[in-house]
């Protein structure tokens, strides 16, 4: 794939002004440089200039032109360092290398490819002057691999069967290619070889197979044509086919096998492009790559697109002539009054904008008014038989003239191609070869579409598209509530039919197969042959979604889009297997699923959750009756579900007959399956679905997506929700506003989309879940409430939050999952309260006695459903203690063992499948580090171990008291996120490898328990006393406070060290030292970069401080510590980057006026900087950096609001020549919960 072929023009138009500028002030510093010489300041400011330039460009993703940049930048940094004289030679080589960076950005935002290579002359003598080695051009060489050939209509093989068809061509190919070596003048074995190739690619399983023997076959095209000399370099292209070849036949890894083919394919592209013969195959894929724009440095002359700056002064100098130009064409064409004066006028005007564009210096529109003005002078000399028939020609030329100059959609190749195509239709009227007669028309092309045409069509095309999907949605969601109603897909099938047709319009074939998949199944599910299952739903769900997504890529031009369709049709057919796979041992636990919703839907009709629950599990059991032969299961089944249809529907009451037959029919229905489905004991089951909601694109986590496109969705994320928040604002102050509620409701649409493309599920299903409430709420099917308003406002404060954990790991407080539950409600017509984050709950049979003081917050669960859960997690709970016991005897130091993780891990997953919120966190958290132990082969130490313990201890106190004994749920709930917190903790240290900072160790979190006393310290002197309990009505603090106001109410005060005379005796308390795993190939650049950066970041915060209103300088800073961060992660150097992605994160919020500039924020800043000069030192010298463990709490905790933990006590070393860590153990206690009896500190020993 190619990451120079596509520029977003609007993502380098946020840019673009502030790099010329910087590129202006570098050219003015060089200027003023070659004035004199012998005084360099000058050329360091153009230096750096530059650097800022390669920064922001990296940036924004232009890689081609950050290469150019730091070309640039070097050349300059090596006169700069006497690696290179300055002579006036010299200067003028790097001043054309400046020049030509404005001109290269200005015409990759009229279409150009970000290719440096057709300025690989320049770029080479640049790297002459400081004595580099050339760039050769197949390094530059950059083509859009996503391009596929045309379709041969042959049906692929499958893996097996290409295998064997690959096995004897490859001895054929062989014997061939042997032939031709010996006598390269023989071109017979060419002819085979080609054909050979084409064999393979027609029945090629994977497009980047079919791609590399298109290719191949163009070369051998080349060859036998003469366009091409038998050079040693393509004779080895033919060994390197040979061991593709037999790769293939080897069943290698198809990841591999695919990388290899797209490098060989890159390869033979850069051959082909530079044969002189005009074969079929050699033009196609000439065309089909455009590899005339992108090989010769000297072939874009004729075809490169006018700046910016030249179209303005075109648009500015032409605009009323090209205006009053086409009101005098269509007066003289006028069929009911025409002007034949109107013509003159033309003429004369024509001749003026001819001469206009003559001294602007755009030659192809120049030509393109010539033929204009030819074909005008024609008529008026009437040496046209029919001069009307050059009105639409004449018209079109003038409105490509008006575009070209408001502004330019097209690549060069296209756009010198319309001009060409426009010039000769209008020579064929005053110019006709042979003197034969005018053509009477306009000959349409059955050329390929062009880029321009595509994206036209798919933007009219993918209007029509989306609104079918959105159509499909709301169906989708309807049906979902009540799998019974299969009337509500009744035009989901012709409306996926009318998908695939557009999907194959714009000859997408994978889509269109997606969307024929996705309506088979459908039908099926019409049909009564597919089982509406959860997970069928949701399959269909994720494939409306990604044709969706698949479509939005398109539009933005965005490649590799194949791996969105793939992942759809795997959780189809994963979907399907799971359905088929449906046994009589299924029927027990969908019985139970009848009963528990047949009886909360009975106590409450209005329920409709419940009722949708009940009626899918009856399909569901009916379904595995019918395939084992017991119709009289199945018709109960099925009529049990009509009759809660009816009754739901309105056509019956549910008077206490129904209500009896109901019972009778649940009644029979559990003694048939008890004896002749499944007679033995019901197992647990999986899961209890609550209101069917449509499932976010099941895609990777985020932690798998691709780096790079990820971070590209949490830039867009947040500039979406920037959007959002003001159309947010208008709709709240005017809920009618129908304007903002769509706009609003798009911004949604937009993240869940994206949310989907990069796999970030839990934003994408968030995002889903309010847009589909604001879909109801805009189409008036739910009536307005103002708690909808409390509901989108409350998401808002979410979005960000879980921007950030995607960004930085860091996990959001607000509750995601409950907001979302609450959207669903709204949207199915319930009404939860504003509190309530978990459906609407079922009262336990009366049978389960329950005291007012254990209802009142604690999960309620059917009689049934309590006692399997009780039984499980009692089994569980035996396994932890018998683990505890053996890990205690064994020094309390042992490996997470099976036992252990599958306990654990079955309890994180009854807790999410009956709803009990407050144990699901602390479970999963347990999980998440039992899961990072094992795979580090770590044992549990001491502090893990008791955890585990009170893990144990709270879970047993849930279980009991939801059996009816005494027990206080705000207290299990304040055990569990405490607990929850501290295996968080933990399993981020186990992910660093660092050693979490802990408090004082505490007895197992009961309320009840006395605290136990903490270890002994090693030494008395770096003991920190632990943090008051802050009391109830203390009052909040400000909306703007300085760095440590929070922390001074709630730690003691810290003696601060004297301020140091030299920065390098800076205080360094981060004790843990961490080897960072670097990339070495770019260490060396992050390096030469770093430096540069921490001086900036030095000479911003010194103006800063001396002139703090000054507010420039946290820009500045902010975009050096961005540059730091994104260069340090790219260079593995993780430690760096996280200290300067906080320290840019805490500076935002200085801009934003939410902290004050105090002396204490430029103290920390410092700190900052001088940590950061530190870990690059570390780096340099090849040794362990500091974890920055301290700052980077403290700097959290301010970025979150929360109380900021004291400053590790400055430590001063002796002087010397580089900066060193002195190591001081800081044991910083956690602040306890108010609800928690406060730790003791250690007396000293």
């Amino acid at each position: 794939m190619s990451t120079q072929s596509k520029v977003d023009p609007s993502t380098l138009g946020w840019v673009k002004h502030e790099i010329d500028e910087t590129l202006k002030q570098a050219r003015l510093a060089l200027e003023s440089f070659s004035e004199n010489t012998g005084d360099k300041t000058r050329l360091r400011f153009c230096v750096t200039h530059l650097h800022q330039v390669v920064g922001t460009l990296l940036m924004v993703e232009l890689d081609g032109a950050a290469m150019l940049a730091r070309e640039v930048e070097q050349l300059a940094e090596a006169i700069l360092n006497d690696q290179a004289e300055a002579s006036s030679e010299n200067l003028e080589v790097l001043t054309r290398g400046i020049l030509l960076l404005p001109d290269h950005l200005a015409r990759l935002q009229v279409g150009q490819r970000d290719a440096p290579l057709k300025h690989i002359e320049l770029l080479n003598e640049m790297r002459a002057v400081r004595q580099a080695e050339p760039i050769s051009a197949l390094d530059l060489f950059a083509p859009d691999m996503s391009v596929r050939p045309p379709s041969t209509g042959a049906e692929r093989a499958s893996d097996v069967d290409y295998q064997a068809l690959a096995r004897p061509l490859r001895g054929l190919f062989q014997g061939a290619l042997l032939e031709w070596l010996r006598n390269p003048a023989n071109t017979s074995p060419l002819a085979r070889i080609a054909e050979f190739f084409d064999e393979l690619r027609r029945q090629a399983p994977v497009g980047a197979l079919e791609q590399l023997f298109w290719i191949a076959g163009g070369m051998v095209e080349g060859l036998l044509d003469g366009g091409l000399e038998p050079t040693p370099e393509r004779k080895k292209y033919f060994a390197r086919l040979d061991q593709q070849i037999k790769k293939i036949i080897d069943g290698g890894d198809k990841t591999a096998l695919r990388k290899s083919s797209e490098e060989i394919a890159r390869g033979l592209l850069y051959e082909v492009a530079q044969a002189s013969s005009g074969g079929e195959r050699v033009t196609q894929l000439k065309q089909a790559f455009e590899l005339d724009a992108l090989l010769a440095p000297g072939s874009m002359q004729g075809t490169s697109l006018p700046t910016p700056e030249v179209l303005a002064s075109v648009a500015s100098a032409l605009g009323k002539e090209i205006e009053t130009a086409q009101d005098l064409l269509s007066s003289y064409f006028d069929p009911q009054q025409p002007d034949e004066s109107a013509l003159e006028q033309l003429l004369d005007l024509l001749g003026k904008m001819t001469g206009t564009l003559d001294m602007l210096g755009v030659p192809p529109l120049k030509e393109l008014v010539d033929a204009l003005l030819e074909t005008c002078r024609a008529i008026i000399e009437q040496r046209l038989e029919e001069p009307a028939d050059a009105s639409m020609p004449m018209a079109q030329a003038l409105v490509l003239v008006e575009n070209s100059a408001r502004e330019m959609q097209y690549s060069p190749a296209e756009w010198r191609g319309q001009i060409d195509q426009a010039i000769a239709r209008l020579r064929a009227f005053y110019a006709p070869e042979g003197g034969g007669l005018v053509p009477s028309g306009i000959e349409v092309s059955d050329a390929d579409l062009t880029e321009h045409e595509f994206r036209q069509l798919v933007g009219v095309v993918g209007g029509e598209v989306g609104v079918n999907l959105t159509r499909i949605e709301e169906l989708l969601e309807a049906f979902a509530t009540d799998t019974t109603r299969l009337s509500q897909l009744d035009e989901v099938p012709g409306l996926l039919a009318q998908i695939q047709g557009a999907m194959q319009i714009l000859n997408q074939e994978q889509a269109a197969q997606l969307a024929d998949v996705a309506r088979t199944h459908v039908e099926e599910i019409r049909a009564q042959a597919l089982v509406p299952t959860g997970a069928v739903l949701d399959a269909l769900a994720v494939c409306i979604g990604t044709i969706g997504a698949y479509l939005d890529g398109l539009k933005a031009g965005r490649q590799n889009l194949e791996g969105l369709i793939e992942g759809a049709m795997e959780d189809m057919e994963a979907s399907l297997n799971a359905a088929e796979a449906q046994s009589p041992a299924d029927a027990p636990a969908l019985v139970t699923r009848v009963r528990h919703g047949l009886e909360s839907w009975l106590q409450d009709p209005s329920n409709d959750s419940a009722r949708g629950r009940t009626q899918q599990a009856l399909v569901e059991l009916a379904q595995i009756a019918r395939r084992q032969g017991e119709d009289k299961i199945a018709k109960i089944g099925d009529e049990t579900a009509n009759l809660i249809r009816l009754v739901s529907d309105g056509a019956a009451e549910l008077s206490d007959e129904i209500e009896q037959m109901l019972r009778q029919s649940l009644q029979t229905l559990i003694d048939l399956v008890g004896r002749q489905l499944a007679p033995a004991a019901a197992p647990a089951p999986t899961s209890v679905r609550s209101t069917p909601t449509p499932s976010a694109a099941k895609t990777p986590p985020p932690e798998a997506a691709d780096e790079e496109i990820m971070q590209i969705f949490i830039e867009d994320a947040r500039d979406v929700f920037n959007n959002i928040s003001k159309e947010f604002e208008v709709w709240r102050n005017n809920h009618e506003n129908a304007a903002s509620l769509t706009e609003l409701r798009r911004g949604y649409h937009t993240i869940k989309g994206s949310g989907r493309m990069v796999g970030a599920s839990t934003i994408a299903e968030f995002a889903w879940a309010i847009e589909n409430l604001l879909n109801k709420v805009r189409d008036g099917k739910i009536a307005f409430d103002p708690r909808i308003i409390d509901l989108v406002g409350r998401a808002q404060d979410a979005i960000p939050q879980l921007v950030d954990e995607l960004e930085s790991g860091t996990p959001p407080t607000a509750d995601v999952e409950g907001m979302r539950e609450e959207a669903w409600a709204f949207a199915g017509g319930e009404a939860p309260t504003a509190t309530s984050t978990s459906p609407v709950s079922v009262a336990a049979p009366a049978r389960v006695a329950a005291s007012p003081s254990r209802s009142a917050g604690l999960p309620q669960l059917d009689g049934t459903l309590l006692e399997i859960f009780t039984n499980e997690a009692r089994g569980h709970l035996e396994t932890l203690r018998n683990e505890i016991a053996a890990c205690r005897a064994a020094g309390s130091a042992c490996l997470v063992t099976q036992a252990l993780f599958r306990a654990t891990h079955t309890l994180a997953g009854n807790a999410r499948s009956l709803d009990i919120q407050m144990m699901v966190g602390a479970c999963a958290e347990t999980e998440r580090l039992f899961h990072s132990l094992q795979t580090q082969q770590v044992p549990l130490d001491s502090h893990q171990i008791e955890l585990v313990a009170q893990l144990e201890a709270t879970v047993s106190d849930l279980v009991a008291a939801l059996n009816g004994a005494p027990g206080d749920a705000a207290v299990l709930r304040s055990r569990f996120d405490e607990i929850a917190r501290a295996f968080h903790d933990e399993s981020v240290a186990a992910n660093a490898h660092t050693e979490p900072a802990r408090a004082p160790s505490a007895a197992p979190m009961r309320p009840q328990a006395s605290p136990a006393p903490a270890p002994e310290p090693e030494s008395p002197e770096f003991i920190a006393e632990p943090p008051e309990v802050e009391p109830d009505n203390e009052p909040s603090a400000p909306p703007v406070a300085s760095f440590r106001e929070t922390a001074a109410r709630s730690e003691p005060p810290v003696a601060r060290a004297p301020e140091p005379v030299a920065r390098a005796q800076v205080a360094v308390s981060e004790d843990t030292e961490i080897a960072e795993q670097l990339d070495p190939e770019l260490l060396e650049i992050f390096q030469e970069e770093a430096v540069d950066i921490l001086s900036v970041v030095d000479e911003s915060l010194t103006h800063w401080r001396a002139r703090p209103d000054e507010r420039s300088n946290v820009l500045e800073l902010k975009r050096a510590l961005h540059t730091l961060k994104g260069g340090a992660r790219m260079a593995g150097a993780m430690i760096m980057g996280e200290l300067a992605h906080n320290t840019e994160s805490a500076l935002k919020l200085v801009e934003d006026g939410k902290i004050s500039v105090s002396a204490d924020l430029f103290d920390t800043l410092d700190e900052a900087h001088d940590l950061l000069v530190t870990m690059l030192d570390r780096i340099q010298a090849g040794r362990p950096v500091p974890s920055g463990q301290n700052l980077n709490a403290r700097l959290q905790a301010w970025i979150a609001g929360e109380p900021v933990p004291p400053p590790a006590r400055a430590v001063t070393p002796a002087p010397e020549t580089e900066v060193r860590a002195a190591p001081a153990p800081v044991m910083a206690p956690r602040a306890v919960e108010p609800t928690m009896p406060a730790a003791r500190s250690p007396e000293p020993a």
